[in-house]
């Protein structure tokens, strides 16, 4: 009867606190990535600088290495050094560094007509470093599913793990047991004591009914298993007959017994009181818990706890499915404090699906004090955070101002709500926002839709509206829609400044397209309804690129075409055009360390329309070159703190020949880069550098020096011959601090004046009022200028940043030149330094200084506080505009959203 008794237990056992979510293949599974996977997301944030790239051992052979030539897709034509915006950027933020015993496989750009690049902006080091918020990378359904799966446990080897069902039970103890034959139940009292594996379980009492599947331990219930633990004062469990059990083995061969009855423990149905359940991925209390695992759902009374880095309480969680359920009077915080510095109450929060998140009436609680920063409903989609919109404080442009924004339920699927702007300088702003989501709901004529609506105008009848709409048929077909006007150039800047700077300028357009494993089909219609913007409109434009592919043995084909109707407003052009381009590659390997790639294009266009009248033109022209690249290694033993290094080179050149087109230059309509084509015999060389070394200490890889060199020379050009000449260099030593040199020159020879030019007198007056405002007249000026204009570009910077590693120090110097034309537009240095007063506490500062014009540009103060769960900033920041005051506070729970003052 001991046998019979404990054989039952084992499955009880397993069941209960280990196997609540098992269930064979056939069954609805739930989802094995639990909290603990969500956690590692956060975690991931927190050691991110310890993580390592994987790479071979660097062993100490110092024979060049020749690599394997690369691939048609690889071996393309060398493009010249892109110098991004933002190249001299956070050294926390530097790109990740490549595998050090690995030769990178990396896929050169394409190349392109050699442009000028835009000057980089210096920006120095964040002032103070908090602790990283570790949702940044979480996966935001994890507080979810630690709700609707109250005892769903953690991920394997982390939290309870389903044993052995092959094991015997162990270590059985208890002071008595009785067996009734005639009902086949069992009852263990006083100090029951088992062991199934690595679990442990301990009861006061517990009995178990062989004809009734049911299950019942009572008194200081205690299970423990690895870093888990559950205890409860008692716990029910009653299995579902025997028919039921069956019919979910109906598309499966028939089960042996011990399928059976793995299968049948896991589908039963769960009754808890005062269970408390603590694992690495989070921790739940509830007062009282019915829980049917077969249908998921079941119900949780005083529910509290911790899942991932939410602390929550929640009076009563009704779960309806495995991913539905409606959660009342509910506390939600990052906080550890038992007295929280913040928390967010919701009166009811609805779950459904893995899309929508809906909040009613939430209240934001300072302590224990009650702010007026209420939000009567709100919805949270698959693309969109929780928000908290107020926004304070004062702007150069606008003096004192507030931001305040809310909104309301609608309907299910759109919510709606008033925003007023009160400012010193500008008046009173009212607005507001709505937003819709239609993507589940097939009943409405929008179903696959979602959008935003935005819109603000104030008493100094200065304003903006935007409309934002996104139709997806599937995820091959998409429609896009955005409309978007501003009262002045400046509106958005004035009123928007921190959004402004990371954003284009306003647009109206249409797009359709449809993506394939083998081509791409467009429809583009774009509008122009600001007179100070350059873009060209399309009205509309199609557009079909067939995607490379092989023709041929070591053949390659792609193939454009782009037709529409097309408008510049401000150079008075506008016509129609269909354009033709297809490319044929070769991918030839003489030698394993080598790739010659030949190429030819063929290009065709029609013009409706000419620059010299109104009859129509076509163009013809061919361009056709070869690319040659290889890629070698060489190892190296370490030294100064390293165990060793691997050089890596790179060298490519390319020459290009295109034939003089059909139609002259001068006479072609320029809409875009298409109708830039000229005759030109180019020749094209980069050289790559890279040194990659792993630390002696803690194995890390990173970039420690890298060299890039670029040149391009004309040595024929129907317009006018270029030169350019590039560098970069990048020293890394340590994983926190490094140097940065960039450097850029582009000579024009020869001077153009092109058909569409306006008249010498013309010339001669734009270039006097230049000289005398230092801005172009009108766009006119401004694109005669650009015809022809030599430039020269330095960008440098040393950084120091070890906040992230426990430093309390960050800083960078840094320094930036532009010369256009002779003349020196931008010279600038900038220094700033940051300082860790304590774990809570940092200082730091930022200046830019303009030694051309000797004075002080930009100026930025900043005094921030950490709490356990928000942060806060006071800034200070003068600029050439005026003056701005700043108080920011940051939720930790709501990362991306800030309220500032």
């Amino acid at each position: 009867m001991k046998s019979s008794s404990g054989s039952y237990i084992v499955l009880f056992i397993a069941l209960l606190l280990a196997g609540a979510a098992w269930a064979d293949s056939t069954q609805k599974m739930r989802d094995h990535e639990t909290n603990r996977a969500n956690f590692n997301k956060g975690l991931a944030t927190l050691v991110q600088l310890r993580d390592t790239q994987q790479s071979s051992e660097i062993n100490s052979d110092s024979e060049w290495i020749i690599a394997e030539a690369l691939s048609i897709e690889e071996a393309v034509e060398p493009v010249s050094i892109t110098i991004a915006k933002d190249i001299i950027q956070e050294a926390a933020d530097e790109r990740e560094a490549m595998e050090a015993a690995e030769v990178a496989e990396e896929t050169e750009t394409e190349a392109k007509e050699p442009q000028a690049v835009s000057s980089a902006t210096l920006y120095s080091s964040k002032l103070g470093h908090p602790s990283p918020n570790p949702l940044e990378q979480l996966d935001k359904h994890a507080l979810q599913k630690a709700l609707l799966r109250p005892l769903e446990f953690g991920e394997m080897s982390l939290g309870f793990e389903p044993p052995d069902w092959t094991e015997p039970l162990r270590d059985i103890k208890a002071d008595s047991m009785v067996a009734d034959l005639t009902t086949g139940e069992t009852v263990l009292n006083d100090n029951v004591h088992l062991r199934l594996g690595s679990m442990l379980f301990e009861s006061d009492s517990f009995r178990y009914s062989e004809t009734e599947g049911h299950y019942q331990a009572q008194g200081q219930v205690r299970v423990y298993q690895h870093e888990s633990e559950l205890t409860a004062d008692s716990l029910t469990y009653t299995t579902p007959e025997q028919e039921l059990v069956e019919r979910s083995f109906i598309l499966e061969p028939g089960p042996d017994e011990g399928s059976f009855a793995k299968r049948r423990l896991s589908m039963g149905r769960l009754l808890a009181e005062n269970l408390h359940v603590v694992e690495p991925t989070r921790e739940l209390y509830a007062d009282y818990v019915d829980y049917d695992f077969a249908k998921e759902c079941g119900e949780l009374h005083n529910a509290r706890g911790l899942a991932t880095v939410f602390y929550y309480e929640a009076a009563y969680i009704q779960i309806n499915s495995h991913e539905d359920a409606v959660i009342k009077d509910a506390w939600l915080t990052t906080c550890p404090r038992p007295n929280p510095h913040y928390r967010i109450h919701v009166k009811e929060l609805t779950l459904k699906g893995a899309e929508e998140v809906t909040l009613r009436k939430a209240r934001l609680y300072l302590g224990r004090v009650k702010t007026p920063f209420y939000i009567p409903f709100f919805r949270s989609g698959e693309d969109s955070p929780y928000t908290l919109d107020y926004d304070g404080g004062r702007r150069a442009e606008l003096g004192y101002f507030a931001n305040v924004g809310t909104q309301f339920e609608i309907t299910p699927e759109i919510s709606a709500g008033p925003r007023i702007m009160p400012t010193e300088k500008e008046g009173v702003g009212l607005g507001g926002d709505l937003y819709y989501d239609f993507m589940n709901k097939p009943t409405s004529p929008l179903y696959r839709s979602k959008g935003e609506i935005h819109g603000l105008h104030t008493t100094s009848d200065r304003g903006y509206g935007l409309l934002r709409h996104r139709w997806e048929y599937d995820k091959d077909l998409v429609l896009r829609m955005e409309a978007e006007q501003w009262s002045d150039e400046d509106f958005y800047k004035d009123f928007f400044y921190e959004d402004y700077r990371n954003r284009t300028e306003p647009r109206t357009f249409a797009d359709i397209r449809y993506r394939t494993e083998d081509f791409i089909a467009a429809g583009t219609a774009r509008v122009n309804t600001h007179g100070w913007i350059n873009e060209a409109e399309q009205l509309p434009e199609v557009a079909f690129h067939l995607i490379e592919r092989p023709l041929a043995e070591n053949f390659y084909v792609s193939y454009d075409t782009l037709t529409g109707y097309n408008r510049r407003k401000w150079l008075d052009q506008e016509g129609a055009r269909s354009l033709h381009i297809a490319r044929l590659t070769y991918d030839w390997e003489p030698a394993k360390s080598l790739n010659i790639t030949p190429f030819y294009e063929a290009a065709g266009a029609w013009y409706h329309r000419t620059l010299e009248g109104s009859e129509d033109a076509t163009r013809f022209s061919n361009h056709m070159g070869v690319t040659a690249q290889t890629r070698m290694h060489k190892i190296y033993p370490g030294a100064l703190s390293f165990s060793g290094f691997k050089h890596v080179l790179e060298p490519s050149v390319t020459y290009s020949y295109r034939t003089s087109p059909t139609l002259a230059s001068q006479k072609t309509p320029f809409y875009d880069s298409y109708d830039n084509v000229y005759g030109r015999s180019r020749i094209e060389t980069k050289i790559n550098n890279v040194i990659y070394g792993r630390d002696a200490e803690t194995n890390d890889v990173w970039q420690v020096a890298r060299l890039t060199l670029y040149q391009g020379n004309d040595f024929w050009n129907e317009v006018r011959k270029a030169d350019d000449y590039e560098f970069e260099v990048d020293i890394r030593p340590r994983s926190w601090w490094g140097f940065q040199l960039i450097g850029e020159k582009h000579n024009v020879r020869g001077f153009i004046v092109p058909d569409d030019a306006p008249p010498l007198y013309k010339r001669w007056f734009y270039q006097g009022y230049e000289r005398l405002f230092d801005r172009s007249f009108n766009h006119e000026a401004e694109y005669c200028k650009a015809m022809n204009a030599d430039f020269s570009r330095l960008l440098t910077q040393v950084y120091y940043d070890k906040t992230p590693l426990g430093g309390k120090v960050s800083g960078r110097l840094g320094f930036a030149y532009t010369d256009t034309r002779g003349e020196i537009y931008n010279q600038e240095i900038l220094y700033g330094m940051g300082y860790k007063l304590s774990d809570t506490w940092a200082i730091g500062f930022e200046h830019i200084y303009n030694i051309k014009d000797n004075y002080m540009r930009n100026q930025t103060y900043e005094i921030r506080h950490a709490f356990d769960c928000l942060e806060t900033a006071l800034r200070f920041r003068d600029r050439e505009s005026g003056f701005d005051v700043n108080v920011e506070v940051s939720l930790v729970a709501f990362p991306g959203n800030t309220i500032r003052f």
